[in-house]
């Protein structure tokens, strides 16, 4: 068995879903006039638990990534203004989250779903903070209000989710391959996967 085949992470939706000692420590490293808004954990060790990894946290303010150790807690910090880039890179198993800004450049590893989660709901808080919206809620990350309009909710979790990546899912391109290609020479591939693309990058 590997080492990933142990991993167990989590997400957080509600700063109460931590234990008691990490909610508190949490808590007490946000500013007065801050909200928390979603966290996961990240992949930091051999044989990894929940309880051992360390927690990518977001505010409306900032990114700040959290560990809380045997002996000692260690935190650090990136203003959402100061992010010039946030990407996430799908592997087989874990999804590889890029954060770059002025003076840092930090690599996170993570489960699929949450990496892609996490990414998408920096970047509509980003949105919303220069447009001077509100924060996002509980309610728009699970994708309860619908896509991204500007002016409203993040996009369904089911879309963030399910796996399809940029040109579309791998299932689904060899149906489409099986049932077309004999006589379109792969251009249903192709149809589909740039149809895919245009609504990945929309």
């Amino acid at each position: 068995m590997s080492s990933l085949d142990m991993v167990t992470l989590n997400e957080y939706h509600s700063i109460d879903d931590f234990d008691s000692k990490r909610r508190e420590a949490i808590e007490s490293l946000l500013y007065s006039d801050e909200q928390f808004i979603y966290g996961i954990d990240v992949y930091d060790a051999i044989l990894l638990t929940g309880k051992r990894a360390s927690k990518l946290v977001l505010t409306d303010q900032r990114v700040i990534e959290f560990k809380r150790g045997f002996i000692k807690e260690n935190s650090k910090d990136y203003s959402l203004d100061e992010i010039a880039s946030i990407e996430h890179k799908k592997g087989y198993v874990m999804r590889k989250i890029t954060l770059q800004g002025h003076g840092f450049d930090e690599d996170y590893q993570t489960l699929e779903d949450f990496g892609r989660q996490f990414v998408t709901t920096v970047r509509e808080q980003m949105h919303r903070n220069e447009e001077g919206l509100d924060p996002l809620t509980t309610a728009d990350i699970r994708g309860e209000e619908g896509d991204v309009d500007g002016s409203g909710s993040i996009e369904s979790s089911q879309s963030v989710s399910d796996g399809s990546g940029k040109f579309g899912s791998l299932k689904l391109h060899v149906v489409i391959a099986l049932l077309t290609i004999w006589w379109t020479f792969g251009l249903g591939n192709l149809a589909y996967g740039g149809y895919k693309y245009y609504k990945f990058k929309r």
